[in-house]
């Protein structure tokens, strides 16, 4: 055999961490983690609601010089709010949030001047930060008049309000370049149709400002569903509201309340179709807020009361069986338009009552019955999905928006086929991914010098060790870069392997009948293990053996401690083999380049059945997750 390293084997698909792999559901309550590969949004007004009235809501602990200061109170994490409130983000896939921050009416000090700013711009900046740094993408919330139909919207001067907001923002971000708010998400909801073209007006001059001075700013505006059948004529054209709105601006998030899925289908596909057609962005939101007795059939508007009739044992759970739950409707809406261009992802509105559903109270009362009455993330140490892991793109301005994600395959190690110097490889780059695009061209090197440029192409190489290095470029011409390491193994002649095809001369022959039938990679029994690892772990190459037969591990308690119990089985004469064996660990299957394994140094503890020799360590339970390999180096 030869002496470039040879890895195999034994990737295991058990790993050990103190937060468990889970599919999408795993409990109906609390901190059940809810790990839904569709990141949701959601709409937040008050977080830190509490039971009460809307005064008890607005204030938390007022001061005389700060009697409405629940919103002050969050954004200096009292009593650890925020924390809460990003950690439930964080344990229910929730990613993107449209953060209510603005109102024209009364924040005209901040945003009606010569460089408008984002009121609160010191906190929310501070917001955003932290935000960002889990994962979660800021839309700034905002909405013009509390009376959605003020007759003010109609005074040509006061059309320059959401135009006011996009300076802000655009200010916001020049301020803040590395934590910028993604944009203006406007909830201004006239039923009043004599001031419908006078929102249109505002959108419009605020979208030419964006055109013209930030186009990366995205305006959005919730949308009314009577608004789908009002036929308004505006710029010389007549349709509906909702085409008027999203002919202005590049997002709409569409109030999808109803708890009828069909009735929800019927309203969003034209708009959706409409949104794709035309290069623009749709959002559709689930009412989860206690609307009883609010008016005539307000409850058909909501899933407030489905969520609560569902048992703890189920909720929150997809299942097949009737009634349609909310996560049926949830998931039913994705599956139906997640291949549009123009749809974007699923809301909630709104946080208040969504943590509500999962704690059985309100966020403020959560805390204030918690120990001491605050809460403390480190304490409660909640788990928490990887939201930069999201099947939906983010749309708006982000930081996470950008460069694709490379992965160049994993390392391989290459036999001789053909006695002569050199072997084809075939490298595989179809794992790369681009969270906003897709994915444009492809490029190898090897030594510098570049050697394909296609996703899975076929490579000469070398006898020798090879670091490859892949380029990705996606559809915005941003690049993405990983590594793997190719080993071509020359032909080798030893005395126990004469004719260097790696298979132990004895062995071949005793199995095969004769020397050089059999390929080192040859699966000849088809059980999935090639003939050298048959071979180096003591299995029969022709008789099919079960996956499991070369490696256990499990969880065992010693003396009241859990540890980890990793064992391996080799043929009793593995020296005539010229073989060792090696454990090695890794905390990162999702690179396996140079540096990802580190050798284990525990020593084990052997037995043998007088055919094969199983090698055993017990190792300490690591708090993160950990994979655990067997390598097979040969010892010559």
């Amino acid at each position: 055999m030869n002496t470039q390293m040879r890895t195999l084997l034994a990737l295991l698909t058990l790993l050990f961490s103190n937060v468990a792999q889970s599919v999408e559901w795993n409990g109906g309550e609390k901190w059940d983690l809810f790990d839904c590969s569709d990141r949701r949004a959601m709409w937040v007004w008050n977080p830190a609601a509490v039971t009460g009235t809307k005064e008890e809501n607005r204030s938390w602990d007022p001061t005389a010089s700060a009697p409405r200061n629940a919103q002050a109170r969050f954004f200096e994490n009292y009593k650890g709010s925020q924390d809460l409130f990003f950690d439930f983000c964080e344990n229910k896939s929730i990613r993107v949030l449209y953060f209510y921050n603005a109102v024209w009416e009364w924040n005209m000090a901040d945003l009606d001047n010569a460089t408008p700013t984002i009121p609160n711009e010191a906190e929310f900046a501070s917001l955003v930060a932290e935000a960002n740094s889990r994962g979660i993408q800021v839309w700034l919330m905002c909405y013009l008049w509390d009376d959605p139909n003020d007759s003010r919207m109609t005074i040509t001067a006061q059309k320059q309000s959401m135009k006011r907001l996009a300076e802000a923002v655009h200010n916001f971000n020049i301020a803040h370049p590395t934590t910028p708010v993604a944009g203006i998400h406007v909830d201004q909801e006239p039923g009043d149709t004599s001031v419908y073209d006078d929102l249109l007006d505002t959108m419009k001059i605020a979208q030419d400002w964006v055109d013209a001075n930030s186009p990366d700013i995205m305006i959005s505006q919730a949308l009314r569903p009577r608004w789908r059948n009002q036929n308004i004529t505006w710029n010389g054209a007549t349709k509906p509201m909702n085409e008027h709105i999203m002919d202005t601006i590049g997002h709409g998030a569409y109030m999808s309340y109803n708890d009828n899925v069909n009735t929800v289908k019927n309203w969003i596909t034209p708009i959706t179709n409409y949104a794709t057609a035309n290069n623009k962005k749709i959002s559709s939101g689930f009412e989860v807020n206690d609307l009883t007795g609010l008016w005539p059939n307000s409850d058909e508007e909501t899933w407030w009361e489905e969520i609560g009739l569902e048992p703890v044992a189920t909720r929150f759970k997809v299942d097949a069986a009737a009634p349609i739950t909310f996560e049926d409707a949830m998931h039913d809406i994705v599956s139906t338009y997640e291949a549009q261009a123009g749809y974007d992802r699923q809301v909630i509105h709104s946080y208040g009552d969504y943590f509500k559903h999962w704690f059985g109270e309100h966020p403020r009362d959560y805390i204030l019955n918690l120990p001491a009455g605050e809460y403390v993330s480190a304490t409660q140490n909640p788990a928490k999905v990887n939201l930069h892991q999201d099947s939906r793109p983010l749309v708006g301005i982000s930081k996470f928006i950008g460069a694709p994600t490379a992965h160049a395959g994993a390392d391989q190690v290459i036999f001789d086929t053909d006695s002569l110097a050199g072997e084809s490889v075939t490298l595989d780059a179809s794992a790369s991914t681009d969270s906003d695009g897709s994915i444009a061209s492809y490029e190898w090197k090897n030594n510098g010098s570049v050697i394909a440029t296609t996703e899975t192409p076929t490579v000469s190489l070398a006898d020798g060790v090879h670091t490859i290095t892949l380029t990705v470029t996606d559809n915005d011409g941003k690049t993405g870069t990983a590594t793997v390491e190719i080993t071509v193994n020359a032909v080798s002649v030893t005395p126990n392997d004469s004719d260097g095809n790696g298979l132990n001369d004895v062995w071949e022959t005793t199995n095969f009948g004769s020397l050089g039938s059999v390929a080192p990679d040859a699966d000849t029994d088809g059980d999935g293990y090639t003939t050298f690892e048959e071979m180096v772990f003591g299995l029969d190459p022709n008789v099919k053996d079960p996956a499991n037969a070369h490696i256990a591990i499990k969880t065992v308690d010693i003396a009241g401690t859990d540890m980890v119990e990793f064992k391996f089985r080799r043929p009793l004469n593995f020296a005539t083999l010229e073989v060792s064996y090696q454990l090695e660990t890794s905390t990162n299957l999702s690179d396996l380049g140079a540096g990802k394994w580190t050798v284990n140094a525990a020593v084990g503890v052997l037995s043998d059945d007088g055919v094969t020799q199983w090698v055993t360590f017990l190792l300490p339970l690591a708090q993160d997750k950990t994979f655990y390999r067997c390598k097979v180096t040969p010892s010559l």
